[in-house]
C-alpha cells in the first residue's frame, strides 16, 4: 500500500511540475514591480520611483495599498532602516503621461506597458541600496480565495548613487 501511495504521489508531483512550468511559460497577466532611486540623496531626502511592467496574455489589474507598503534601505545586503510609502496623490503614469491607476482606483496595465510613481522619502543613514515592499489587492483570485485577493511583493535591491 505504501508503495502505491509513493507512486501516486510521484505521478501527482510530476503533473503539478508540468502545470507550473506551463503557467510560467505562458502567463495570463503579470505585474512586475521595480524600485529605483532617482539620483543621490539630497539633505537626507531621496527621490525614488516605483515602476510597474505588465506582461502576459491580457492586461493585469491591481490596486496598491500605500499605507501597508514600505521602502527598505540596506547596506551590503543587510537592512539599515525603512520608512512608510507616503500618501500618493496619483497612480502609475506612463511615459506619455497617460494614467494607469493603481492608487485609490484599479490599475489596468496592458501587456508590454509600463508606468511609474515618483515620490520623496527620508533616506536611512548609511544606506547604499533601496527596495520596496508593495502590498495591494487583485480583483481576481483563485476559486477558493476571498475577493479582492491580497498580494505582497518585495522588489530587488537597487544601488543608491553617492553624491
Amino acid at each position: 500500500m505504501k508503495q502505491r501511495i509513493a507512486v501516486l504521489a510521484a505521478a501527482l508531483t510530476a503533473v503539478a511540475d508540468r502545470v507550473a512550468a506551463a503557467a510560467r511559460e505562458t502567463p495570463n497577466a503579470v505585474a512586475t514591480f521595480h524600485a529605483r532611486p532617482l539620483g543621490a540623496p539630497v539633505d537626507g531626502s531621496l527621490a525614488v520611483s516605483l515602476l510597474v511592467v505588465a506582461s502576459g496574455d491580457r492586461a493585469v489589474e491591481f490596486e496598491i495599498d500605500p499605507a501597508a507598503s514600505s521602502v527598505q534601505f540596506s547596506h551590503g545586503g543587510q537592512p539599515v532602516g525603512w520608512c512608510d510609502i507616503p500618501d500618493l496623490p496619483t497612480g502609475f503614469v506612463m511615459p506619455d503621461a497617460a494614467g494607469l491607476g493603481g492608487v485609490r482606483r484599479r490599475a489596468h496595465v496592458e501587456p508590454g506597458a509600463h508606468g511609474a510613481i515618483a515620490f520623496d522619502v527620508r533616506a536611512s543613514a548609511g544606506a547604499s541600496a533601496v527596495s520596496m515592499r508593495i502590498v495591494g489587492w487583485l480583483p481576481e483570485a483563485l476559486p477558493d480565495d476571498a475577493l479582492p485577493a491580497r498580494f505582497s511583493v518585495q522588489t530587488e535591491e537597487t544601488p543608491i548613487e553617492t553624491a
